[in-house]
């Protein structure tokens, strides 16, 4: 009788063990949602992280996933305006807050999204982007 409780609390402890299991997921779908989000793990082996953070933005244009990288610090900073920007230039705000890629990358990102957007819609999206873009500022200025 002893064995018998002793295989049915082994089945017992096992059960949950084996039949509650997640399902692996490849890395791909667990890392790549775009280049904005992960640019801090994928520049930071990189020798020229600016020339990655480019081409990041330029695989993300490819895939049809636009992003403005924004940095406000320990707690984010969410307007009601920035959904109807999101929606109307097809475009999301990414968060990166306090810690995060240098900013040279985060800008030569932004910058890469800037001239793209520029060539969707033209100047119209300049009105009512956010002013805290990473790089948003001096990009303006290079483009005059």
């Amino acid at each position: 009788m002893t064995a018998r409780k002793l295989i049915i609390g082994a089945l017992l402890m096992l059960l949950p063990v084996l039949g509650f299991c997640q399902l692996p997921q490849r890395a791909d779908s667990i890392f790549y949602p775009g280049g904005a989000s992960n640019m801090a793990l994928l520049l930071a082996f990189s020798e020229n992280q600016e020339a990655e953070a480019a081409l990041l933005a330029e695989r993300d244009i490819a895939a049809g996933r636009l992003f403005l990288i924004l940095k406000s610090g320990i707690a984010p900073v969410v307007y009601s305006s920035d959904s109807v920007f999101e929606k109307k230039f097809r475009v999301t705000y990414w968060e990166e807050g306090c810690s995060g890629p240098n900013y040279a990358c985060m800008q030569a990102y932004n910058s890469r999204m800037f001239t793209h957007l520029t060539s969707l819609y033209g100047k119209a999206w300049r009105r009512t982007v956010r002013r805290d873009v990473v790089g948003y500022k001096q990009w303006r200025k290079a483009s005059k």
